[in-house]
């Protein structure tokens, strides 16, 4: 969640509104997104196995020895699961409270920070 570091943009104060767009990529929305609706790439394990000896030791796939393509090969009910315990981390948690704080902040009093996208991740996961 580097998005706590856009907050001090905000120079006028007594904003009535904020809406935050955080948490998604801190569990892994984008990858729900591949394994359980899109499938963009979906991998099984033989094939994230392959894949993985293949950039270690092929040259012509230099690009890709640092690629982690062990998320490739998770599965829906997996990267839920993964996500989902992302979700409830004393991490993720003290991190959002951090930018809902700074958020507020800006606010004018009676105003309040609206943050739906990690709604509807609690709600898939």
């Amino acid at each position: 969640m580097a998005d706590i570091l856009q907050i001090p943009r905000i120079t006028s104060p007594g904003q009535n509104e904020l809406t935050n767009l955080i948490g998604g990529n801190d569990v892994e929305l984008t990858q729900i997104l591949n394994q359980c609706i899109f499938q963009w790439a979906v991998l099984n394990w033989a094939q994230v196995t392959l894949a993985q000896i293949v950039a270690a030791f092929d040259s012509d796939y230099d690009w890709a020895a640092d690629y982690d393509f062990e998320p490739l090969g998770r599965g829906c009910d997996a990267q839920l699961a993964r996500s989902a315990s992302l979700i409830a981390s004393s991490k993720f948690s003290s991190r959002l409270d951090a930018i809902l704080s700074a958020a507020k902040a800006k606010l004018s009093n009676g105003f309040v920070a609206t943050n739906a996208p990690f709604l509807l991740i609690e709600l898939v996961c």
